[in-house]
């Protein structure tokens, strides 16, 4: 709690007083620089997003039969969104009118100009957290037919590739738009509104919050509506009727083939936005409290204060890498191969048998994800060390000399502690390894065997992920404090250890 009480201590400055900020006129230039460079990396990521979605729905839809499963989803889907935001929208701009309610009558200073930009900044995220949910189910709902075709057709890699870029363009349009939203915030209120940039962060909480705010709503709406028709799905379906699992005849397994799109694809979406956008948002502000106390110069204050977005964008282009190569090797094209591949594959799976790498069942998708994952990883740890050395070489005030590598050095524990957790999900998840397999083991031995194993692995699996994120948040808090001079206060010291653990994250 004094932690908190000291950042808040050193973050308040009265609204009037503007004595001790840097005049906005004398680093909009270098604002201008920085947010023109980040419009640049949307516009590359925007095109890439384009060519994924132009490559996935260039791909054959299906026999008619198909598309008679998938357009009933596709409908119900845009269906139960329209309803959905319809109703989220409503309860949005009564918050937003909350908002700027409470802003006017208790802001103090500049209280109406405040609340017009708070509320402003709580729809504009609002908005961006919306149409990342759409866009997901939108891809989700036209790709999964089209997955359906090229593995019904053999072709391994093409039904991988369709899979994956799917999931991709999504992935890349969501993030894009979230950097795209805070460039946008930034420039209306660092360039056209002149307000300094150490000020600006805490006037984009509103954002985070509007998103946020879309996400709750989204990801309840669609958990509760494709749960309860899953439930329902086997309960008539298959209990009364004896109809198979997944039976498109079951009108409840459209229903839940319906959530699962507007659940796990638009939820998870719109939840992914609001992620990113109250990270970047929370790293701004406790950047912008150092550049404010730590006695740096104005070109400093403004490198420090978007050093979050400039390594968000940093971690685009590192996707785009990463992304990029994944293409399974070894693997047969697919105008020659058959569904004898396919069902290869099913059977090594089955097996417990890995996919060779002599050409005969193709790369292991597993591999081939991995590969994809380790290239984004080495992109994103090469280039935070460039931005950081580029940025924060050289910074003074009651920072040490090597603020730059110790900052660099928090990013990388967070980038290590992904791959940790990636490697510790893939343990406990993969049939290839020992958690999967005692339950699959214990299954033989009856229904409560079985249980007790699931319980207990799944107990196990989150064990070391909890360690390993502790270690990690210690670690990059005592990197990050290392960041202050020998002549900082103790309150500086500690906010400086925060802002490691945010450049961790």
């Amino acid at each position: 709690m004094e932690d908190v009480e000291g950042l808040l201590a050193m973050s308040s400055v009265s609204r009037a007083a503007v004595a001790d900020v840097v005049e906005p006129s004398s680093t909009t230039g270098q604002v201008v620089w920085y947010l023109s460079w980040l419009l640049v990396v949307c516009v590359v990521m925007l095109a890439f997003a384009a060519l994924l979605v132009y490559w996935t729905q260039s791909q054959p839809e299906g026999s008619s039969d198909m598309q008679d499963v998938a357009r009933p989803i596709r409908q119900g889907a845009a269906a139960f969104l329209k309803v959905q935001y319809s109703t989220i929208a409503l309860l949005a701009v009564c918050m937003a009118a909350l908002i700027f309610v409470g802003y006017a009558l208790f802001g103090g200073a500049h209280a109406n100009m405040q609340a017009t930009l708070t509320a402003g900044a709580f729809l504009l995220g609002g908005s961006c957290s919306a149409a990342s949910g759409a866009i997901a189910m939108w891809a989700s709902v036209r790709s999964n037919v089209r997955v359906t075709q090229q593995a019904a057709a053999g072709s391994y890699t093409n039904a991988l590739l369709v899979a994956f870029r799917g999931g991709a363009f999504a992935a890349v349009l969501i993030v894009t738009l979230c950097l795209f939203g805070l460039v946008v915030l930034v420039c209306t209120l660092a360039v056209v509104l002149q307000i300094p940039i150490t000020r600006v962060p805490l006037m984009m909480v509103g954002y985070g919050f509007g998103a946020s705010f879309v996400a709750l709503f989204a990801q309840l709406g669609g958990g509760i509506y494709t749960k309860a028709a899953d439930v329902g799905s086997d309960i008539v379906g298959k209990t009364e009727l004896g109809l198979p699992e997944d039976d498109p005849r079951n009108a409840a397994v459209v229903a839940d083939l319906v959530g699962d799109n507007v659940g796990d694809c638009a939820g998870r979406g719109a939840d992914l936005f609001e992620s990113i956008a109250a990270e970047n948002i929370g790293a701004m502000i406790l950047a912008a409290v150092l550049a404010r106390s730590g006695g740096l110069s104005p070109q400093y204050q403004v490198s420090l204060t978007l050093l979050p977005l400039v390594l968000h964008a940093v971690g685009l282009l590192s996707s785009f890498v990463g992304i990029a190569c994944v293409y399974p090797q070894n693997s047969s094209s697919s105008s020659s191969s058959t569904r004898g591949e396919a069902t290869a594959l099913l059977s090594a799976a089955e097996t417990g048998a890995r996919a060779d790498d002599d050409g005969d069942l193709g790369e292991d998708p597993m591999h081939v994800m991995r590969r994809g994952f380790l290239v984004t990883f080495v992109v994103a740890l090469i280039g935070t060390w460039i931005v950081c050395a580029v940025l924060l070489g050289g910074i003074g005030g009651q920072f040490s000399s090597g603020t730059w590598a110790l900052f660099a050095s928090c990013a990388s524990i967070g980038l290590l502690t992904s791959v940790a957790f990636a490697a510790l999900a893939e343990y406990y998840t993969d049939y290839w390894y020992a958690p999967v397999r005692s339950i699959s083991r214990a299954c033989e031995s009856g229904h409560g065997v079985a249980v007790i194993q699931g319980i207990s692995v799944g107990l196990e699996s989150v064990a070391l992920p909890i360690l390993v994120l502790a270690v990690a948040i210690l670690t990059v808090f005592g990197i990050g404090s290392l960041a202050a001079g020998a002549t900082s206060t103790a309150k500086f010291v500690r906010a400086a250890g925060v802002f490691g653990t945010a450049m961790g994250t």
